[in-house]
């Protein structure tokens, strides 16, 4: 089940979520 290139695919779209999110929040506090 891990091994499933579909949540490996997920999983890397939500990495690159978060790090937008931390991007926006970082422009945000500026």
């Amino acid at each position: 089940m891990k091994n499933n290139p579909y949540f490996k695919e997920v999983e890397l779209n939500v990495n690159v979520a978060s790090v937008n999110c931390l991007k926006m929040y970082q422009v945000m506090s500026l």
